[in-house]
């Protein structure tokens, strides 16, 4: 009868080494790839933007604050997480905490082009504005460019206060006045549309958007959504309405 021989203690250690030796190797695999392909804490910042996910976001941007980081980025991504979970957190103070990292316009820029972007809180397009106009005088082309974004879309901007001039000034070819004694501001574009406010002869409007052409009472004209100096928007048929002489 053959009789079986254990391994002997030598055998047994080399095979521990080699076992070791492909733990090894496959931890050394792991390693690359999380580092070659594994996720970064921006790029999952910038993932959570994308999804929308405001709470995860702020939780990770908060976390990495704490920790000491001191990437504009981050306290940009914060500054919008916050506009966006946070109705009663003032704008402003949010891009105070980002210039407190980083002082350079940009980056308070690219937070408000982000928190347009991902339209967080629609109804605070005026504070958005109000603080657009402060970052850089006069405007360049990109914060140009956000600034007219928000004049043009159908979001309220009843509370930017004094805003008016420099958006006239910015976009002259937009400038209208009135051109009646009396012309209803309505609710929509319709006669049959709530009266917002009677706007005077001469007044100053500025075009926000314009409807196709169409006829009102025998005259031509377009269905035009304007904003006047109150910062009061409405529609207005344009028909009554003028390009306001050069000085």
């Amino acid at each position: 009868m053959p009789v079986v021989m254990p391994p002997t203690r030598r055998s047994l250690i080399a095979q521990l080494v080699r076992i070791a030796l492909v733990l090894a190797v496959l931890a050394g695999v792991v390693i690359f790839l999380w580092y070659r392909f594994g996720e970064t804490p921006m790029e999952r910042a910038d993932r959570l933007f994308h999804k929308r996910d405001f709470f995860a976001l702020q939780k990770l941007t908060r976390r990495q604050i704490e920790k000491g980081e001191r990437n504009p980025l981050y306290f940009s991504y914060d500054a919008v997480s916050a506009f966006a979970t946070q109705p009663r957190t003032h704008l402003a103070t949010l891009l105070e905490r980002v210039s407190a990292a980083d002082n350079r316009a940009i980056f308070r820029r690219e937070t408000l082009v982000r928190i347009v972007e991902s339209n967080a809180a629609p109804k605070r397009a005026a504070e958005i504005l109000v603080e657009a106009l402060k970052i850089e005088r006069p405007p360049g082309a990109e914060l140009r460019g956000l600034i007219e974004e928000l004049l043009k879309s159908p979001q309220p901007l009843t509370g930017a206060e004094g805003a008016f001039a420099e958006l006239a000034h910015l976009f002259g070819k937009d400038v209208r006045q009135v051109s009646a004694k009396r012309l209803q501001m309505r609710s929509a574009p319709s006669t049959d549309a709530s009266v917002v406010r009677q706007l005077e002869d001469g007044e100053t409007l500025l075009v926000r958007t314009s409807n196709a052409p169409t006829n009102v009472s025998g005259r031509n004209g377009k269905w035009t959504f304007v904003l006047d100096q109150r910062m009061e928007s409405g529609w207005v048929f344009d028909a009554y309405l003028k390009i306001p002489a050069a000085d």
